[in-house]
């Protein structure tokens, strides 16, 4: 502990329910031998009561706890404020990671439960890998990239789809000529790429502006919306939102906000880059009308879009029938003009989304400022360890690149050989062999395989001294070949049969 400068031990136990208590109780008597040199700190999960908790542990062992109750934060919300400070739009970022690759990112997050910081780790890892695989990265920072390009990024500027999409709607346009000057001069091409690059980021910065906006006004819903920041980045740099049932939601409930909160929204709201402009008159006179309204220490405003509170059930008998009709109550002036107030909010956001949640993928170069390549991060984020391990044993030269490995013949990796190692050589036999395997056939096959080597150059005599050491070397590769086999879990005892294993893994599925 002095080496690595650790002053406390932090043990938490999730699920304590299911741990033993003679168990736990040994633990904490163990930590409590050392407390005057270690300070020990214990995290219970606990999901019934605490005096059923209690009941686990010996007293001599509570008496020597000292335990504070407290309510843990859900694991979702951790991870969605980690991501938020991520992707925030306050955080002024050249790069960002596309929709498709931090779903994978997300996913895999909740479905393994993992840790905040193997999140940060994994997000840390798509961005170095934009930086190491993409050779346009250099262009997110031109301070970086002043002077630095070389005629072959050039070429590739030239090969992205963006920019052929891009200059073939110049040439549907008769803008031949500007065409013709970016595919053939390269400072015309270096000025229209800064120049593009710089739109698009700030485009991405105003859709994420725009996800923050419609966040604020989840924020404001008493029945909160389900989506979170996380759901919502994913959503808007999919393009899924613009138009969307989600939105139309957010506004409808924005008509029937009252005075109290409309004003909590557009204080929120007042310091938005490209929506502050609009907001700012609407919030203004929104402070005008609520200070001349003679109930407003008592009654906040209401629009005519809340039915609730200007819609009353008409009763009416009719021939002994009974019939109900919906009313609407006239609205005073304050409500009148508080409803004017609102229709300008409501087109004030609605004019913003359309405007800012674009399609990213629409953007010139988006290639360079946005990383979603999943199939470059998903071996490191969705390993496939039994895949590598049989690849590993069929063709050992792949891993080993040596010659001897190299089997029956040149490219043909996967043939026996004796010069194979031994757990490979008996995994290409496994393979071959049924779901019982006898383990005498099995031995027999393995030690001709094996005893191939050199046979023909050694001569009768000694051939019958090297018999006893070599059959003593062969069983033991074989032995413990076989227990690795049994280690992966690629076979075990039979309980039919003594003298035979079951096979528990076919390659390939």
């Amino acid at each position: 502990m002095k080496q690595h400068a650790i002053s406390k031990i932090l043990l938490s136990f999730q699920n304590s329910e299911s741990f033993d208590g003679t168990v736990l109780a040994e633990i904490i008597d163990i930590f409590r031998a050392w407390s005057d040199r270690i300070s020990t700190i214990f995290i219970f999960d606990i999901t019934i009561s605490i005096e059923n908790f209690q009941e686990k542990l010996p007293r001599a062992t509570l008496r020597h706890l000292q335990g504070i109750v407290f309510e843990s934060t859900d694991a979702e919300e951790t991870l969605d404020l980690l991501f938020r400070a991520i992707t925030s739009p306050n955080v002024h970022g050249q790069l960002r990671i596309g929709s498709a690759l931090m779903k994978t990112i997300i996913d895999r997050q909740l479905e393994h439960i993992q840790s905040g910081h193997a999140f940060i780790q994994a997000v840390k890892y798509a961005y170095i890998i934009h930086y190491f695989t993409n050779p346009l990265s250099i262009l997110t920072d031109r301070n970086d990239s002043a002077g630095a390009l070389q005629r072959e990024h050039y070429e590739v500027i030239r090969d992205l789809p963006s920019f052929r999409r891009c200059t073939q709607k110049m040439v549907d346009s008769k803008e031949l000529d500007k065409v013709q000057s970016l595919l053939d001069d390269d400072e015309i091409l270096d000025k229209f790429t800064t120049t593009l690059i710089d739109h698009g980021q700030k485009s991405l910065r105003g859709i994420l502006c725009a996800l923050d906006v419609a966040s604020k006004i989840q924020s404001c819903i008493p029945e909160k919306l389900s989506l979170r920041w996380s759901e919502l980045y994913i959503k808007g740099l999919s393009a899924n939102l613009a138009n969307s049932n989600f939105i139309r939601d957010l506004l409808l409930s924005v008509r029937k906000f009252p005075s109290d909160t409309m004003h909590t929204l557009l204080e929120a709201l007042s310091q938005t880059p490209n929506l502050a402009t609009a907001i700012r008159p609407i919030q203004t006179a929104l402070r005008t009308l609520t200070a001349a309204h003679p109930s407003s220490t008592t009654a906040p405003l209401r629009s005519e879009h809340d039915l609730r509170h200007h819609e009353t059930l008409r009763t009416t008998i009719v021939a002994q029938k009974v019939s109900l009709s919906k009313h609407k109550a006239t609205l005073s002036k304050q409500d009148a003009a508080y409803s004017q107030l609102v229709a300008r909010v409501d087109t004030a956001l609605r004019t913003y989304f359309n405007e800012y949640l674009i399609d990213p993928k629409d953007l010139v170069f988006h290639e360079i400022f946005i990383h979603d390549a999943r199939a470059s991060c998903r071996d490191v984020f969705m390993p496939a360890p039994r895949r590598a391990i049989e690849r590993a044993l069929s063709a050992p030269h792949d891993y080993l690149n040596c010659e001897c490995c190299e089997g029956g013949g040149k490219g043909d990796a996967a043939a026996l050989s004796s010069s194979q190692p031994a757990t490979a050589i008996l995994y290409q036999l496994y393979l071959e062999s049924g779901a019982l395997i006898n383990i005498a056939d099995l031995w027999a096959a393995f030690s001709a395989v094996v005893g191939t080597e050199g046979e023909e150059e050694k001569g009768e005599a000694e051939k019958k001294d090297d018999d006893d050491d070599d059959e003593e070397r062969k069983l033991a590769l074989f032995y413990r070949a076989l227990a690795e086999l049994k280690y992966l879990g690629m076979i075990k005892n039979s309980r039919k049969r003594t003298d035979h294993l079951t096979k528990l893994a076919w390659k390939g599925l």
